[in-house]
């Protein structure tokens, strides 16, 4: 498991007169036997068909009696803590990502990009921008956006190179450079691939269109 998953231990609880406090969450499942619990001055009865939660912060958790129950081996209470810990944290990471998808910022990334899409950022840069780690930003900018970040920044760049282009004292060279691209040779290949001419011959054929 992650760092950040459940932790699972199993215990005996006997009466407690001191109580105790946590500053994680607890789920405390009833396995063997059965004890009251008093939480925050409120009784709680915990056996092998009722649980509790127990909030992290609580100021006190004073076990108050253990009653014996059947010993069953600690190796069997383990396995089943475990399973459910494991299927906790399967949950709660599901509902994090699916939170994370439906807060992701849509419109002030694809804005941001525009502006900076000739600095070409990388993908760590934009994922810190906007609060994520490289690999979680890039799978929820996949399902946001269709394609991957790298790509997508790529388009915005052929995009304001198309533009320039109209601009016949723009020479290709600068053209590459300001919409963030190595060279020209990098440039006229990216640009043949997407539109299907190098950018000399659109140029061209663009202009010859506007003087008819």
């Amino acid at each position: 498991m992650h760092a950040a998953d459940p932790n699972v231990d199993t215990r005996c609880y006997g009466a407690e007169p001191a109580g105790h406090a946590h500053d994680f969450h607890q789920v405390v499942l009833g396995g063997d036997g059965g004890t009251e619990l008093e939480v925050d001055g409120h009784l709680h009865r915990v056996d092998a068909g009722a649980g509790l939660v127990i909030p992290a912060g609580t100021r006190r958790v004073q076990p108050l009696l253990g009653l014996a129950g059947e010993r069953v081996s600690r190796p069997r209470h383990w396995l089943l803590a475990t399973r459910f810990a494991d299927d906790l944290a399967q949950r709660l990471h599901a509902a994090s990502a699916a939170d994370d998808a439906r807060r992701f910022p849509v419109d002030r990334i694809d804005a941001w990009l525009r502006r900076h899409a000739g600095e070409a950022p990388s993908l760590q840069l934009m994922a810190a921008r906007f609060g994520y780690g490289p690999r979680r930003f890039h799978d929820l900018f996949v399902d946001a956006f269709g394609e991957p970040p790298h790509r997508y920044l790529v388009r915005l760049r052929l995009d304001a190179a198309l533009a320039l282009l109209d601009d016949s004292t723009r020479s290709l060279g600068d053209i590459a450079l300001d919409t963030g691209f190595a060279d020209q040779s990098a440039f006229t290949r990216r640009f043949t691939q997407r539109f299907g001419l190098p950018p000399g011959h659109w140029r061209r054929a663009a202009g010859a269109t506007m003087r008819r």
